[in-house]
């Protein structure tokens, strides 16, 4: 069956006009089936992968249900400063013809210029160390909220945030919409299911590569040779492109670093960049 438009979806004609800019045309399978459940007010459990594109999947319904009123009334959070700063740009973009006013909130920073930005934030996207922060120091209040999504939602239980969770969850109004994302649902985000959210709907998106056309392979191998091992493994093999995931950004700077001294050819050029799912 093929997709609905942005139009026949429902989207309002600003948010449709933002997306086009950014070279958004259709919807993909999984936006195509959570905005009209995540505009009808429903809560929403969310299975896709990387590149499915579900930040526009919950982006998109909830920029369309806001109207900018200088009180926060959605809460995003993501397990990673990368994250949630990939999240916030991403709705700026799309919501860039309304008046809606965001403000992104993680640690390592000062909290002083994400207080201002609260003041003002219809949409506050965080990690759930700082927002509980702000919450404890009443710089951030939740009695209007009425949109709380989790993104990446097994990744932050996988981190040991869950308790942070909970602890949000209790400054918040019983009665919100829940809106939550994730590749997996464990035993902690079914828990999350059971004692928060009302009669979820689930969608999963389409696989677009099915395992049979991956070749995958890995190796043991002790901590301190992996590095050795990412060497050879560059010079020997032989592909126009390599993406080389790291946990964190510390370890991306490191290895960035590490190899530019590996390939040490003026001609060569290794880039860094620090790539989180969408």
């Amino acid at each position: 069956m093929e997709n609905k438009t942005f139009k026949q979806l429902g989207v309002n004609d600003n948010i449709i006009k933002a997306l086009s800019e950014c070279g958004i045309k259709e919807p993909t399978d999984i936006q195509a089936q959570a905005i009209p459940i995540i505009k009808s007010g429903k809560d929403i459990i969310g299975k896709s992968k990387t590149g499915s594109g579900k930040t526009a999947a919950f982006g998109i319904p909830l920029l369309d249900s806001l109207k900018h009123t200088s009180r926060v009334q959605s809460l995003i959070l993501a397990p990673t400063r990368e994250l949630a700063l990939q999240i916030s740009r991403e709705l700026e973009k799309f919501g860039k013809h309304t008046n809606l006013q965001f403000a992104t909130v993680f640690g390592g920073v000062s909290m002083h210029h994400q207080i201002r930005k609260i003041k003002t934030a219809d949409v506050v996207i965080g990690t759930p160390g700082r927002v509980l922060d702000h919450l404890n120091q009443k710089t951030l209040r939740l009695s209007n909220l009425t949109h709380f999504i989790l993104d990446e939602a097994d990744q932050m239980v996988d981190m040991g945030f869950i308790r942070d969770i909970e602890k949000i969850l209790r400054y918040a109004p019983k009665k919100k919409q829940m809106i939550l994302f994730g590749a997996t649902i464990s035993n902690e985000v079914s828990l999350i299911r059971e004692k928060y959210m009302n009669n979820p709907v689930i969608v999963e998106s389409e696989v677009h590569v099915t395992e049979e056309y991956l070749e995958q392979y890995y190796y043991n191998v002790q901590k301190q040779k992996k590095f050795s091992l990412l060497v050879h493994l560059l010079k020997n093999e032989k592909a126009d492109q390599i993406i080389v995931f790291c946990s964190n950004i510390r370890t991306v700077e490191l290895v960035s670093k590490n190899l530019k001294y590996s390939f040490c050819k003026p001609s060569t050029y290794w880039g860094m960049f620090i790539i989180t799912p969408i």
